[in-house]
């Protein structure tokens, strides 16, 4: 999977600017609540990219269904959605990620929405990958170090 540019939500000052699609974050609310209505689940809870103080470039929303609890990350500059594991009901920073076909499903009907495999985003991340990057994206991916692709379109670095 090749990375987009901006996709790390860094932006230098010399460095060129993403191309369109962007995520509409108050569309992702709504299509939360949309998504949990049609499959008998509820929204807990939607944190959006830097509220609590707590910068990320993505927003996560918390779902409640009969059995489990899956959080529903967007990335803040491209429509890439992904499902994780929730533990405790608590919105975390390392995610498990995994497949939900039964909400990929409604938010592929409401939104042009890219949604990865989990075996996408828990693939190692490859020099390859980051190509398409700016120079200052590189520069924290080198910082950072993170070890998968999802770790990438969802990140708190700051």
């Amino acid at each position: 999977m090749e990375l987009q540019l901006g996709i790390t939500g860094i932006q230098g000052r010399k460095n060129p600017a993403p191309e369109p699609p962007f995520t509409n974050l108050k569309a992702f609310h709504s299509d939360c609540h949309h998504a949990a209505r049609m499959t008998g689940a509820k929204v807990q809870a939607i944190r959006d990219p830097y509220e609590g103080g707590i910068p990320s470039n993505y927003a996560v929303a918390r779902i409640q269904f009969s059995d489990t609890e899956v959080a529903v990350l967007v990335n803040s500059v491209r429509p890439i959605i992904a499902f994780a594991k929730c533990t405790e009901g608590q919105i975390r920073f390392e995610y498990e990620y995994i497949d939900f076909p039964k909400l990929a499903g409604m938010f592929l009907e409401v939104g042009e929405y890219i949604i990865p495999t989990s075996e996408e985003l828990n693939h190692p991340l490859l020099r390859e990958m980051c190509k398409n990057l700016a120079p200052a994206e590189l520069k924290r991916v080198r910082y950072f170090r993170p070890a998968r692709v999802g770790d990438v379109i969802f990140n708190y670095w700051d």
